[in-house]
């Protein structure tokens, strides 16, 4: 599947929020496949739950750099996994999309996934 570029308007960032979008975010792409279901090495998996959201998120990160990034974007909630499937470990087995964040050295690949159906977990 094609992957979806997705805009920020202006009316939705403040002035010093729009620079820094454009700093760490640049693009952000949607794709339709999981990307993170193994990471390779020196990649390791990490995982959050989006509160806000409802969602639970997994990535492959590699540098520190997309780690610090990682940290910013889940409001320091991300853990490094120590399973193969946190996200399903923890009621959130159906796929909704990789969204992929940044550019560069700070671009990482967030799966996203939804809670089981009739689940009532608390995020």
């Amino acid at each position: 599947q094609k992957c979806l570029k997705s805009r920020l308007t202006e009316q939705h960032c403040t002035k010093m929020g729009r620079h820094l979008s454009i700093i760490l975010l640049g693009a952000t792409l949607t794709c339709g496949q999981p990307v993170a279901r193994e990471c390779s090495s020196p990649d390791v998996k990490f995982w959050a739950l989006d509160s806000p959201n409802h969602e639970c998120a997994e990535a492959c990160l590699g540098t520190s750099v997309q780690r610090a990034f990682f940290a910013v974007i889940t409001g320091f909630q991300g853990k490094q996994a120590n399973e193969t499937s946190p996200c399903a470990d923890h009621g959130f087995h159906r796929f909704k999309a990789t969204d992929v964040l940044g550019t560069g050295p700070v671009q990482i690949s967030l799966d996203k996934y939804l809670p089981d159906d009739g689940s009532n977990i608390l995020v």
